[in-house]
């Protein structure tokens, strides 16, 4: 389990001492057997180490220069670094190439060099220029150069001895520092707790809001994945100002007096661009919970046998409720567990346990035909209730052991995730780097990694699935990684969520242990959810006579840049954004506006409008009056025209 250290020298230190033996190793005159990695068109599998072809690397830049104290670059800023590569094999190397890096995870990939062939040998030097990406991070990194061929590490990657600082913007920022932290008393399990942090903007320009983070942990350090006690905003501070943030929440359950120390994280979801990022931490002093009623479940496996084949495992239990409630809710799963390494080798699914009343007993017997190696295990069950006061009596694993005739071999399969952002937005796209581990004793073929979001820690295949990416194969001890491009749901509401990642998620292939298939959640701040983009208009008027005018209003969501009115009388279109239009002649007509938003996205709506007959629109009919219609030679006759339709030319055809 990583940590996070607290302390205001540690880190610095650690870096600067990680950071110079990375320098020395890059400089070590002997070569070492260089990592390899294999890509296929399904992921990248590490496949061991190749001696062939051998290079040395050295990698140096503006920051290693003596008159400067602290390099600093922005993104979007050129990056120049001079390198050296040295064929120490013996043979030609081949075609192959650098690439460059910022961080020594290779948190930024900067860009590549293409080397031809090195003769045993041969040097190469020169320098090469990239942009720092747009999307960096702030924060301390060093250069870092590999070299690869044909999609293999040939040579362990060299990283320079002095830092890069990545600072996204120049001039004045904030500098949120938690001065402070207190806690209620007494804290009694299940009762309200507030902590109380003291913030202090010590920066040179004011801090925009943000929010605080309150923790509850057993050791003065912040463990990977300790979950939010409580959280507080934090307004808006100027320079120099202070203010006192408070979270409350129920302090958490137990059966006796526990020991938690308080920990703060200002800016927890780093809303707020910092004159430094790693001072956002205070520790408090710890302090006792004193214990409360509820209830306590303990599993007690009473018999554990297998059939006369060896493949059918039968487990007699109980589940005793210790407390001082009624419990409600809680699931009881049973595992096999191997008996040379103590490692989990198979997971059952679990068994949701009946509400037992205080000092109340639950008993039951369950069948399984485990898909294991051939091998001896010891039976486990675990007991999971949230709101159990004790959770350190949940788990019961027999002391003598079964032996059950497997199905050979089995592949083992884990994931995690990596690079997730911190926030993103409703609808928007993102990327994350995801890893699945073969550490079993089998190949696996086509394997399914899932990614999903969920509003708890607590992520199953039930929750909502924003992604996925399948991996032809992974062989045994081995593993594959890919990035993976997932999509927040459209209407995701504001506020904390998880990701996790889970391999085979409905468990199609034969494992090991099918109970580790989830990767560790990662934290996303989701800011907001963006407007459905849907395309409407209004009309004054859906129906009259001819001639009939009718105003246009659009009503489209999203604030969409370009309009197009197709008025279905086979007039020419209108591009305003609320037009008015006649209508001449009697009909029904359908009017269809289609609108384009900044980015692309087009919808459209239509209404029908219905144009009768008016007082004004009679057809057109042609006629004439005579007077007279007869007499003696010579005759006048007089002509008079009543057409209809209002004419606007005549011609007369006498007969004579």
């Amino acid at each position: 389990m990583s940590e996070i250290v607290i302390g205001s020298f540690f880190w610095p230190r650690c870096w600067i001492i990680i950071l110079v033996l990375l320098g020395i190793l890059c400089s070590a005159a002997s070569v070492i057997a260089a990592e390899s990695e294999y890509n296929t068109p399904s992921g990248s599998h590490a496949s061991g180490i190749t001696s062939s072809p051998r290079v040395e690397l050295s990698i140096t830049g503006p920051y290693d220069a003596e008159s400067i104290t602290q390099f600093t670059i922005r993104p979007g800023e050129i990056l120049t670094q001079t390198y050296s590569v040295k064929n120490v094999g013996s043979s030609a190397t081949g075609p192959f190439s650098l690439k460059f890096y910022l961080g020594v995870n290779k948190d930024t990939y900067l860009g590549e060099v293409q080397v031809s062939s090195l003769s045993p040998s041969q040097s190469k030097s020169g320098q090469a220029s990239f942009a720092i990406p747009s999307d960096t991070l702030d924060g301390e990194y060093a250069a870092y150069l590999e070299a690869v061929k044909d999609g293999k590490v040939i040579k362990y990657p060299c990283a320079s001895v002095r830092p890069i600082f990545v600072q996204r913007t120049s001039g004045n920022k904030p500098d949120l520092i938690p001065m402070a932290l207190t806690v209620s008393k007494p804290a009694a399990s299940g009762q309200p707790l507030t902590l109380t942090c003291t913030v202090k903007n010590k920066g040179s320009a004011s801090s925009g809001p943000c929010q605080i983070a309150f923790y509850l942990s057993r050791e003065k350090t912040l463990p990977s994945g300790t979950p939010v006690f409580a959280t507080g905003p934090v307004g808006s501070l100027s320079i120099g100002e202070t203010l006192k943030v408070s979270g409350t929440a129920a302090a958490p359950a137990s059966a006796w007096s526990e020991w938690y120390y308080p920990i703060a994280q200002v800016d927890s979801s780093n809303q707020v661009a910092e004159t430094a990022e790693n001072n956002n931490l205070i520790v408090g002093e710890g302090f006792d919970i004193e214990p409360g009623g509820g209830a306590n479940l303990m599993p007690l496996i009473t018999s554990a046998t297998v059939s006369s084949d060896k493949k059918a495992l039968s487990v007699a239990y109980s589940v005793r409720n210790t407390g001082q409630a009624s419990s409600s809710g809680g699931t009881l799963t049973f595992s096999l567990i191997y008996v040379d390494s103590g490692v989990q080798a198979a997971s059952f699914d679990p068994i949701q346990l009946p509400s037992i009343q205080a000092n109340g007993i639950h008993s039951a017997t369950v069948t399984y035909t485990p898909v294991v190696e051939t091998g001896d295990y010891y039976v486990r069950g675990t007991v999971e209730l949230s709101s159990d006061t004790n959770q350190g009596d949940n788990t019961f694993t027999t002391q003598k052991t079964v032996h059950i005739e497997g199905s050979g071999p089995l592949p083992e399969l884990s994931t995690v995730i990596s690079k997730v952002p911190s926030s993103a937005k409703a609808g928007e796209t993102i990327s994350l780097q995801n890893i699945v581990y073969n550490t079993g004793s089998a190949d696996a073929r086509d394997i399914l990694v899932g990614v999903y979001l969920s509003r708890d820690k607590q992520i199953s295949s039930s929750d909502t699935l924003i992604g996925s990416h399948r991996y032809s194969d992974i062989f045994h001890e081995n593993y594959a990684y890919e990035t993976v491009r997932v999509t927040i749901p459209s209407g995701t509401s504001s506020g904390t969520w998880y990701l996790c990642a889970i391999v085979d998620p409905e468990n199609t292939i034969p494992e090991k242990d099918e109970g580790n298939n989830p990767s560790d959640s990662a934290t996303i701040q989701i800011t907001g959810s963006p407007e459905k983009l849907v395309a409407s208009f209004d009309t004054d008027l859906l129906s009259g006579d001819a001639p009939l005018t009718v105003t246009f209003t659009d009503t489209s969501t999203g604030s969409p840049s370009s309009w197009s009115w197709d008025f279905g009388d086979g007039s020419s279109d209108s591009s305003a954004k609320n037009p008015s239009h006649t209508f001449e002649r009697e009909g029904t007509y359908l009017v269809t506006l289609t609108v384009t938003w900044e980015g692309g996205e087009t919808d459209s709506a239509t209404r029908t409008i219905t144009v009768s007959a008016g007082e004004d629109e009679v057809t057109a009919a042609t006629s004439f009056d005579i007077d007279p219609l007869s007499g003696d030679a010579p005759l006048t006759v007089t002509f008079t025209d009543t057409s209809t339709g209002s004419p606007s030319s005549w011609s007369w055809d006498f007969g004579d």
